[in-house]
């Protein structure tokens, strides 16, 4: 849990029916920046913009916020470790600078960020592995093929990694919907 200041709420949005009843959504901006979705029972919210709140972040919406919940009462602070030796006295304590006052009128909410496609790796490794498993498969049949059942072993990886190249090429082709420029083996 954060301890944050409001500085902004918008809603109610569209109630909805859970079950813990009628719940409210709110949209609420921190100081910090941060900017989150939380329900309520009551049509109003019931913490007031410039409160000090503590505010536990339980993942995202659908629509870009994070989901949050509001503590009316802020985790307290972090004791700082003891420095001090026996027999003398603790430092005194520090003094928080005052608070700024909330505006009159708060800001507009910014929008939240537009959704990515998630993103896929430059290569697939199950695609690779399979791919690699292929080559050793057509490497061993190509090596019963020969009278004497030699396996070239001086080009052993390299012969392997041009048969997986071509089978990688094959699969994209495939995916792709275009032809195959030659045949892999």
């Amino acid at each position: 849990m954060q301890t944050e200041k409001i500085i902004n709420i918008t809603g109610p949005g569209e109630p909805y029916e859970s079950q813990y009843g009628t719940l409210y959504p709110f949209v609420i901006q921190f100081e910090s920046g941060l900017l989150g979705k939380a329900n309520s029972k009551s049509q109003r919210y019931p913490t007031a913009i410039g409160s000090i709140v503590g505010v536990e972040i339980n993942g995202q919406t659908p629509d870009g916020y994070a989901y949050i919940k509001v503590h009316k009462t802020p985790p307290p602070p972090m004791a700082a470790p003891q420095a001090w030796a026996f027999g003398n006295r603790p430092p005194p304590p520090v003094a928080l600078p005052p608070q700024q006052a909330v505006p009159a009128t708060p800001a507009p909410l910014p929008a939240p960020p537009a959704p990515q496609p998630p993103t896929r790796p430059a290569f697939e490794p199950q695609a690779v592995g399979m791919a690699l498993k292929l080559a050793g498969d057509v490497l061993i049949r190509n090596s019963y093929a020969n009278k004497d059942g030699a396996v070239d072993l001086p080009n052993l990886a390299r012969n392997l990694k041009a048969i997986a190249e071509s089978v990688l090429e094959a699969g994209r082709a495939i995916q792709n919907g275009t032809e195959i420029e030659q045949e892999p083996f």
